[in-house]
């Protein structure tokens, strides 16, 4: 098999950004599609000459601005900056107000040298495009001669907080409960600081934790952090809670080689959990199976049964999601699981392989796959009556 490696430019033409995308097919006669989405273009025109083309977003709708942060508090003398953010692709700013008026610039360090209350605006253009100008944005910042409060119960989110192996886009955003309202963001983790706005959107290839401080006029806020977990081939690392159980149980399950059986029990031995959890599967836990497909073999078994010797509990309906996330419960399955079933009149189930009574999935080998498995059946109805509904799990491998 030949493997070329081609790359190509996109020129966002409303923002005067360059984006150089690079990609490698599996055979050099097979074709390539690519998917471009920025909400800021209506649509996109492809110019120039084959191997030196030129992709330019088309807007063809005014800009809508916001001015952030709002109706802030600020110290005699020491700046604010001030920053419009437009949808539709502005690149011509016009700010009123204090010392910003007149401004053309995207950010304006509003300041000023007595107590007062200012009402700044902004009007943004595109005149790339010929559309403009925008709605009248503004926002009010009450300058005194003592500092504002320093904001207070600040937090970091992230959005999503785990992703799957590869990683993905995150969005972080940092939000403040009380004292003054935040002008100024500095963040860690790689991302650009001090920032006016209280969101980062990243791009996440590597289990990270990201943290930003908050301040107002100087006086810095507490810090927050968040930890955003990203799957490796080889599996490891804390997998997250899942949102809405009581707890999330963890195993890191271990594929036989050809021929073998390996046995995962959920009994009353509390080292079965890889994550330190509590025994037992209980009515509103979540259980998280990980594991690493083989190289030698992707379709061997996976087999779930009820209580038997050993175990403890009710039998119960059960949603079970293959999938290259942890948590992951959508039923019909989600654009990262493998497989998924809503069981009824469960004894047991495969998720794959070659003597199942279900069509055999394969596996990427050397990837870290999930087995998300919770006691409700499809639409979220609790089925587990008892304290406990113990399962136990069967790993087989029956290639020769």
């Amino acid at each position: 098999m030949i493997r070329t490696l081609r790359s190509f430019r996109i020129v966002l033409a409303a923002t005067a950004v360059q984006v150089v995308m690079m990609y490698a097919p599996l055979v050099a006669a097979a074709g390539a599609s690519v998917t471009l989405v920025d909400s800021n273009c209506d649509s996109f025109v492809l110019s120039g000459p084959p191997g030196n083309q030129t992709l330019a977003c088309v807007v063809s709708t005014a800009p809508v601005c916001t001015i952030s942060p709002a109706d802030a508090h600020g110290q005699v003398n020491t700046p604010v900056n001030l920053t419009a953010n437009c949808t539709g692709a502005a690149n011509d700013w016009t700010w009123g107000g204090g010392n910003c008026a007149g401004l053309k610039t995207q950010t304006c360090p509003a300041n000023s040298q007595t107590a007062a209350t200012v009402v700044y605006t902004v009007i943004g253009t595109n005149t790339q495009n010929n559309f403009g100008p925008s709605p009248l944005a503004s926002t009010t910042v009450i300058w005194s001669n003592s500092p504002p409060p320093a904001p207070t119960g600040c937090q970091l989110g992230a959005n999503p907080s785990s992703l799957g192996v590869g990683g993905g886009p995150v969005v972080l955003t940092a939000t403040c409960t009380g004292g003054g309202t935040p002008t100024s963001y500095s963040w860690t983790g790689g991302l650009p600081t001090p920032t006016t706005t209280n969101q980062q959107s990243v791009t996440v290839t590597a289990t990270t934790t990201f943290s930003v401080t908050p301040s107002n006029g100087g006086t810095a806020g507490n810090t927050a952090s968040v930890q955003v977990l990203v799957a490796t081939p080889g599996g490891g690392g804390p997998i997250a809670a899942c949102s809405g159980f009581t707890s999330t149980k963890v195993i890191d399950a271990a594929v036989p080689a050809n021929g073998g059986l390996q046995f995962r029990y959920f009994t009353t031995d509390g080292k079965v959990f890889s994550n330190g959890a509590a025994a037992g599967f209980g009515a509103g836990d979540a259980i998280v199976v990980r594991f690493k497909a083989p190289a030698e073999d992707p379709f061997f078994n996976i087999s779930m049964y009820e209580t038997g010797t050993g175990e403890t509990g009710a039998q119960a309906y059960r949603t079970m999601v293959l999938s290259t996330k942890s948590c992951d419960f959508g039923v019909p399955k989600s654009a990262d699981a493998v497989w998924s079933l809503e069981d009824t009149g469960f004894s047991q189930a495969h998720a794959s392989g070659r003597t199942s009574e279900w069509a055999p999935y394969i596996l990427t080998p050397g990837v870290t796959y999930y087995l998300n498995v919770k006691n409700y059946a499809f639409g979220n109805t609790p089925t587990c009556s008892a304290s406990r509904c113990d399962v136990f799990f069967v790993f087989s491998n029956p290639s020769p």
